[in-house]
């Protein structure tokens, strides 16, 4: 089944996502919906606030014959609740490394003591001197991965499921 408030696909009495409990509506569905969605939307107001959005970021040495990882660390855009609203970009802008087309962005996502992470491939733009990364989400819970050049134009979007495969 579906859960009514994170769209998880899962078996058993309670989302393993958002702890939402399964619901069984005697009579008409449609009807024990519209009665339940004030408590539904509450719930989700909630868990979104709740949850913490943000992409890894690594520091790179390079030496004459090789690349080496120096350190690691997180830059967070905020929560679910304010990506539902409207962009959240990162603040911080990229250099441009390689002149691969694609550079694999690790998206985290935050929820008490769970944790997802999303392996978010993006267009690498060698002719912008810097990329920003954006992050916004879609009432399905569905994350859009948006990369900006220097100059504040979106160059690209991708979706993905914020809590990994459904």
């Amino acid at each position: 089944m579906k859960c009514l408030v994170c769209r998880k696909e899962f078996s058993g009495r309670e989302c393993p996502v958002c702890q939402f409990p399964v619901i069984e509506f005697p009579g008409d569905t449609e009807d024990g919906l519209r009665t339940l969605e004030p408590t539904i939307k509450k719930f989700s107001n909630e868990f979104t606030a709740g949850i913490r959005i943000g992409s890894m970021v690594c520091s790179w040495a390079v030496s004459e014959d090789e690349t080496l990882m120096e350190s690691e660390g997180e830059l967070d855009f905020g929560t679910a609740a304010a990506a539902m609203e409207e962009i959240l970009w990162c603040g911080r802008e990229f250099d441009n490394p390689t002149e691969r087309n694609t550079v694999e962005a690790r998206i985290f996502v935050r929820i008490k003591d769970k944790r997802y992470t999303i392996a978010a491939e993006i267009p690498n733009i060698p002719e912008a001197e810097s990329t920003e990364l954006g992050i916004s989400l879609d009432a399905d819970f569905n994350v859009t991965v948006y990369v900006r050049d220097g100059s504040g134009n979106v160059r690209s979007s991708e979706k993905y499921y914020l809590f990994g495969e459904n």
